[in-house]
């Protein structure tokens, strides 16, 4: 777990709770800014029935792993994956610094959502455009969920990422968000798992105020 301003970079391994790495990590916000925390989980197993898992590709936009396994003979046989984790969340301390770029840092996660404007000074109306990297390199056709609650009731808007690796979004309601990514590659080194799974996000929170009409682009 690692925490980014604009001048520095923090590993918060050495502040988690010995035994209970997930549990919690407290570290202070003592300048105006944009905060970034990024976290890569331990992986874990999951084996799924053949129709779950192939419900699960559908799902997340990863077609190809079912032709591939159509190919290989394997369609029948259950779904094994190795599950990891890729995740970054955005928060604000104070006034935002329009010379701040903290937002745009690349981390260097193996799967990662870069935003090319800071999020937390956008307002409801705005679309967010994003890269999209696996391995540094963009991912093309990549399925990405924005996920937000509104109402009570959860929303979910789908769009797909371009021959470049980048997806734009329109953000409608203020509040919390997540944007997700799921990408899949075949597993090589473990008689137990065949596939990688990777799920990287990027979270923030959109603030209330609605832009003019001339500001919404």
């Amino acid at each position: 777990m690692w925490h980014y301003t604009a001048s520095t970079q923090t590993d918060l391994k050495p502040f988690l709770s010995p035994g209970r790495p997930e549990e919690e990590v407290l570290f202070s916000l003592d300048k105006r800014g944009t905060y970034l925390i990024a976290y890569d989980a331990e992986p874990l197993k999951i084996t799924l029935s053949a129709d779950t898992f192939h419900a699960y590709l559908r799902e997340e936009g990863l077609d190809f792993v079912r032709v591939q396994r159509e190919k290989n003979g394997t369609d029948a046989l259950p779904g094994r994956e190795r599950y990891l984790r890729n995740v970054k969340t955005l928060i604000l301390a104070g006034a935002p610094d329009t010379k701040d770029r903290t937002f745009a840092i690349n981390t260097g996660q193996r799967l990662e959502l870069i935003p090319s404007k800071n999020p937390l000074t956008m307002r409801p109306g705005n679309a967010l455009e994003l890269s999209v990297t696996f391995d540094g390199r963009p991912l093309v056709g990549a399925l990405v969920k924005a996920w937000h609650k509104h109402n009570g009731q959860l929303m979910i808007i789908r769009t797909q990422t371009s021959a470049l690796g980048r997806v734009k979004v329109q953000l409608p309601y203020p509040g919390g968000w997540m944007l997700s990514v799921v990408h899949m590659i075949p597993s090589n080194d473990s008689a137990d798992v065949d596939w990688e799974s990777y799920w990287g996000n990027l979270s923030f929170y959109l603030s209330g105020r609605t832009p003019s009409a001339s500001a919404r682009k």
